[in-house]
């Protein structure tokens, strides 16, 4: 029974985290007070990302409570509320919002960067050092580096207002960072799983587990909270599926019996019978197949 209950705690924590991984791992703070005004940047984040599946989570971390709320009032308010949340979220993938590319959004990121990289290098600094020749591979030399290489290339290809204007960006990205009175970041890491956190393979070499990046830069942690929505989905596909498939077939061999029946549990018996790895490859060619005839066009151009 004890076991039971902390496998049971150990899914719940799993769920929790897929569902609420915005508010552990994100590039956007939950709250900031910019020019003495307050902002959201990440609630409008939840909302205009333009993958599905983010968007699923997203959409069932805010309406989550409400769905809650509505329970102890019966099975109908429930049922309101979730259908309310699918219709909601075929309406936000058919018709998507402007992503939230505003100024403070640029601010919040250049500010982040910066605070990230004054971390990193009081903390790992003279450990990369002593190792390593080179200007630390956080996401603030990168952009650094990339703004003074931009500006370079435009005044030898003799575009001086071009280099100005990157410039003056600059300088008003340095000023807005200057008017952030009050920033309030996710919970564990400043980054989510699909933009640059800098990084790279020595860098790793001298890092603690919670600081480390993947090949792509990406933050390994952050990947890891988001990985959980890819990996309950796969789940929960996969179950539908499986559903899907033996209630029919069980229903049918139940309902007519005998040759049926006997036909039925052979074949399934030859299947489970099978090696993983030649079933895989079965699949492999069923898709093959139906991409050459062109059934799976839409589907690979959605996704």
């Amino acid at each position: 029974m004890r076991l039971a209950r902390i496998a049971g705690a150990i899914v719940l924590l799993y769920i929790v985290v897929a569902i609420y991984a915005p508010f552990l791992a994100s590039g956007q703070p939950l709250f900031a007070l910019w020019n003495g005004q307050i902002h959201f940047p990440l609630l409008r984040d939840l909302l205009t990302t333009q993958k599905p599946i983010d968007l699923f989570f997203n959409l069932l971390a805010l309406t989550l409570p409400l769905m809650l709320l509505v329970r102890r009032w019966g099975r109908g308010p429930l049922y309101t509320a979730i259908a309310g949340n699918l219709l909601i979220f075929g309406l936000l993938v058919a018709f998507p919002l402007r992503p939230g590319d505003g100024p403070l959004h640029e601010v919040t990121s250049f500010w982040r960067d910066r605070v990230q990289h004054e971390r990193i290098e009081q903390r790992y600094g003279s450990a990369y050092a002593s190792r390593y020749e080179g200007a630390l591979p956080t996401s603030w030399n990168r952009r650094v580096a990339s703004q003074e290489q931009a500006v370079a290339a435009w005044r030898a290809h003799g575009d001086v207002q071009r280099a100005e204007r990157l410039e003056q960006q600059w300088s008003q990205l340095q000023e807005g960072s200057g008017q952030l009175s009050y920033v309030l970041m996710p919970l564990l890491r400043p980054f989510d799983a699909y933009e640059e956190a800098g990084g790279s393979q020595r860098l790793n070499r001298v890092v603690a587990w919670w600081d480390l990046t993947r090949l792509n830069r990406s933050d390994l942690v952050a990947s890891l909270f988001y990985g959980t929505r890819v990996s309950l989905l796969v789940g929960a596909g996969a179950v539908l599926i499986a559903l899907a498939l033996a209630i029919p077939l069980g229903a049918i061999a139940g309902y007519w019996g005998r040759g049926c029946d006997l036909a039925l549990s052979r074949l399934i018996e030859i299947w489970e019978a099978l090696p993983l790895f030649f079933m895989l490859l079965l699949a492999i060619a069923i898709a093959q197949a139906a991409i050459a005839s062109g059934l799976l066009d839409s589907a690979l151009l959605t996704l």
